[in-house]
Parts: C-alpha cells; sequence; structure tokens
C-alpha cells in the first residue's frame, strides 16, 4: 500500500485512504499545506471528510483510496485477521 501511495503521488499531490471511522489510514502529500492540519477536531468521525474538503479548497489533485479499517484500540485487532496476506515477508502472526 505503501508503494502504491508513493507511485500516485508522481501524479497527484495527495493520497489519501479513509477509515471505516472517519479518520484516515494514510495521508500522503507531495507537497505541504498549513490550511489541511489546522483547526481539525481530531479523533472524531469527520476527519477524513474535512480533509478532503480541504485538498478540493486549496485545488489540488487527490487519490481517494480505499476505506480501511484501522488500528486505534484494543478491539480494532480483529481486523488485522481480515487482512490479506503479505507479498513481501513472513506471514501475519
Amino acid at each position: 500500500m505503501l508503494r502504491a501511495a508513493a507511485a500516485t503521488l508522481r501524479t497527484h499531490d495527495a493520497v489519501i485512504h479513509p477509515s471505516t471511522d472517519g479518520g484516515y489510514v494514510l495521508l500522503g502529500l507531495s507537497r505541504f499545506h498549513p490550511r489541511l492540519f489546522s483547526g481539525i477536531a481530531w479523533s472524531t468521525e469527520t476527519v477524513a471528510a474535512v480533509t478532503i474538503a480541504r485538498l478540493r479548497e486549496i485545488g489540488w489533485s487527490m487519490h481517494i483510496g480505499e476505506t480501511m479499517h484501522d488500528i486505534d484500540v484494543p478491539g480494532d485487532l480483529r481486523h488485522l485477521a481480515a487482512l490479506p496476506p503479505r507479498r513481501d515477508g513472513p506471514p501475519r502472526q
């Protein structure tokens, strides 16, 4: 996923993978703009939507990837079992 995001940044200003809880799992930027991070209500269900709206406001090109589960609290660990097997290393345990 990280390699794909890096490749996407060759043709887009930003890549974001929203999370099911309203945040994001990944945010990659090819440059910086302070507007993206100021006044965000962090740890809320609107973080990804606000970030996407701000990317549009500043006129940056973006790729919105698949929505995924993130691991924020111990109960989220159940989502690890649903991940596909790794292709470049030992299997997850």
